[in-house]
């Protein structure tokens, strides 16, 4: 004998139950079927509820896995402001192993503060204050357990009862150090760059009032000199101005390159004589080319631009008196070029960041030297436009040496090239 019975949960059949019995000639009776309906009602409930816990621990895990690979740092409150839950971003961010700082307060833990080392969290927390926030944001400085300082933004998504008590919240937090800085150097870039404008604008100024004074008879000498003050402060707000507007074009993916072949010794020796008639600080400028040096292929201006830059950085950097070499060598498809000085030197960890935009190194000549830090910014995008790359090699105290490299030019490559069948011919 066997029955089978329907699993039905909410109209829905999750299943089906068989039931068989061994005795002969003894069929189920009208209480045996209502027994094992009243069975099969509770056995679909219970079907049911399985498949819905194991849904529910599917989408946790789920979940929790989405918190866990969070760039951002995930902690998760109760309603007594401690920590359930916490990622291993924040873990990262930190310090703190997740097992120590589970059940610990927020406060704690996270501790943001300001500038004057103020915990904000205990101060002035955004989960408590009147009226409520919905999604509440503080900013600030963490130290985490290793002594480094992080900025941080922490955004908070509070759970509220009906009569809004606190019960509970998430936390997403940030590292916005990189953002922080980015805007420092901007700031710092507004700074200089209206410094920098305003000099020449007010020494253009300064000349032209005096020059047109009625009051006074000025000698053809004088009147020469004060044009000519007034041509090169032109031509220095000129160049600040075209700096500024390749910054532009190289953020924009706009520049544009005059590619043409050339001899990197000839421009070299251009650049050093206009140095040279310039500085009265006695440099001595070295040229070290390679013997028969090939051509290269590319903006011949742009590649003055990067060069002039070099080397009025060595000057700059350097002490009077100095001795600053520019060379080249060519090398498989390009040419490597360098600019060395015996200057000041770069720290190591300046060594990369000094081709950012609005980066200069913070050191005893940065106040008495002119420049808004995009030089070596626009340097380094001029060689990489054209397929290059730029370095630095320095020691502190020791001297820097610049790097870059620009492609040969087609002819030479074309020379270097064998013909195609030129294998052919030796196996001939």
């Amino acid at each position: 004998q066997a029955v089978a019975l329907p699993l039905t949960f909410r109209t829905t059949i999750v299943g089906v139950i068989y039931v068989f019995r061994a005795a002969v000639n003894v069929g189920f009776s009208d209480d045996d079927e209502e027994v094992l309906r009243a069975f099969a009602d509770q056995a679909a409930i219970a079907v049911s509820n399985a498949r819905l816990y194991q849904s529910v621990l599917q989408e946790k895990q789920r979940l929790d896995a989405i918190i866990e690979q969070s760039a951002d740092g995930v902690m998760i409150l109760d309603e007594r402001w401690r920590i359930t839950t916490f990622n291993r971003a924040m873990e990262l961010l930190t310090g703190w192993p997740r097992e120590e700082a589970l059940g610990r307060p927020c406060a704690e833990v996270l501790g943001i503060h300001n500038v004057q080392g103020v915990n904000i969290c205990l101060s002035d927390c955004p989960l408590q204050r009147v009226p409520h926030e919905r999604n509440p944001v503080v900013e600030g400085l963490i130290t985490n357990r290793d002594g480094r300082d992080f900025y941080v933004q922490s955004r908070y998504s509070p759970q509220r009862g009906p009569r809004s008590e606190f019960l509970g919240a998430i936390a997403n937090v940030r590292d916005i150090t990189d953002q922080k800085r980015e805007e420092e150097r901007q700031n710092t870039f507004i700074s200089v760059i209206s410094h920098e404008l305003r000099t020449p604008v007010s020494i253009i100024k300064g000349y032209a009032s005096t020059l047109r004074r009625d009051d006074a008879s000025w000698s053809a000498e004088t009147l020469r000199d004060g044009l000519l003050v007034i041509e090169e402060e032109a031509d220095r707000l000129a160049r600040q101005i075209q700096d500024l507007l390749d910054v532009s074009r190289f953020a924009a993916g706009g520049m544009r390159l005059d590619l043409s072949e050339w001899e990197l010794q000839p421009l070299a020796e251009e650049v050093v004589a206009g140095f040279a008639a310039q500085t009265s600080s006695g440099f001595e400028f070295q040229l070290r080319f390679e013997e028969h040096m090939p051509p290269v292929r590319a903006d011949y201006e742009r590649a003055r631009m990067v060069l002039t830059n070099l080397v009025s950085n060595a000057v700059k950097y350097s002490p009077a008196g100095g001795v600053i070499r520019i060379g080249a060598r060519a090398e498989g498809e390009h040419a490597i070029a360098y600019v060395s000085d015996h200057g000041i030197g770069i720290p190591p960890e300046d060594q990369e960041r000094i081709f950012e935009r609005f980066y200069r190194v913070d050191n005893r000549l940065r106040r008495t030297t002119q420049g808004a830090g995009l030089g070596l910014y626009l340097a380094r995008s001029i060689v990489e436009a054209h397929g290059g790359r730029m370095w630095v090699e320095s020691q502190v105290g020791k001297g820097s040496r610049f790097f870059f490299t620009l492609p040969l030019g087609r002819r030479q490559l074309a020379a270097e090239s064998p013909p195609e069948d030129a294998q052919e011919r030796v196996g001939l």
